[in-house]
C-alpha cells in the first residue's frame, strides 16, 4: 500500500522551501556585493590577506579575482534549482574561509579591512568576518534540508531574480548611504554656489 503523506506534511514541507528560498535571495544578494565589490576593488582584501599570511603575499593577489567569481557564481547558483545543491556547497566552502579568515586575524592581531563591500575603512579582519562566515555556511546549508528540485524553487525562479535584484540594490544603498546621501542631498556649499 504506497504511503499517503498528509496535507499538513505538504505543506510544512513547502513552508520549509519558501524560507531557504528567502535565505538564498539574501545570501545571493550579499555575495553579488561582495563579490563585484572584490572585483572593483580588489586590492584591500589583498593586503588583508597578505598581512595575515605574510609568507604568501606575492600570490593572494591572485587569488581575489577569482575568489570573486565564485562569490558571484555561488551567489546565482543558490537562485537555480538545478546548481543549487552545487551553489550551496560552495557558499558553504566560502564561509567557512571567511570564519577562517576571522579567526586569524583575532589571533595575528589585523590591521587592515578585507574591503569585501569596496569600503577601505571597514574594521579589521576579526570576530564580524568569523560570524559573517558562519552565518553564511550556515544560511547556505540549510539548502541540503530541501530537495533541490523543490517545487517552490522550480516555480520561483523568475520572483527570486527579482527580489536578488532589489535586495542587491538595497544593500548598496545601505552601504554606501553616506556616499549617496551627498550624491542626492547637496551639501551648503553647493547650495550657496547655485545662488
Amino acid at each position: 500500500m504506497p504511503s499517503v503523506s498528509s496535507p499538513g506534511c505538504a505543506d510544512a514541507a513547502r513552508e520549509r522551501s519558501v524560507v531557504v528560498l528567502v535565505l538564498d535571495v539574501l545570501g545571493a544578494s550579499l555575495l553579488l556585493v561582495a563579490g563585484v565589490s572584490k572585483l572593483y576593488a580588489p586590492q584591500y582584501l589583498a593586503g588583508a590577506l597578505a598581512e595575515l599570511f605574510p609568507r604568501l603575499s606575492w600570490r593572494v593577489a591572485l587569488i581575489v579575482r577569482p575568489l570573486a567569481l565564485l562569490e558571484i557564481a555561488g551567489g546565482y547558483g543558490l537562485l537555480l534549482p538545478a546548481a543549487r545543491p552545487l551553489a550551496a556547497g560552495v557558499v558553504v566552502g566560502l564561509g567557512v574561509a571567511f570564519l577562517v579568515a576571522g579567526v586569524r586575524g583575532v589571533l595575528r592581531g589585523s590591521t587592515l579591512g578585507c574591503g569585501c563591500f569596496a569600503r577601505p575603512g571597514d574594521r579589521p579582519l576579526g570576530w564580524q568576518n568569523a560570524l559573517a562566515g558562519l552565518a553564511l555556511a550556515l544560511l547556505a546549508g540549510v539548502n541540503f534540508l530541501v530537495p533541490h528540485s523543490s517545487r517552490t524553487h522550480r516555480e520561483s525562479v523568475e520572483l527570486s531574480m527579482t527580489c536578488t535584484a532589489v535586495v542587491t540594490v538595497l544593500v548598496v544603498f545601505w552601504l554606501h548611504r553616506t556616499m549617496i546621501r551627498g550624491l542626492l542631498l547637496p551639501s551648503s556649499q553647493t547650495r550657496v554656489l547655485a545662488k
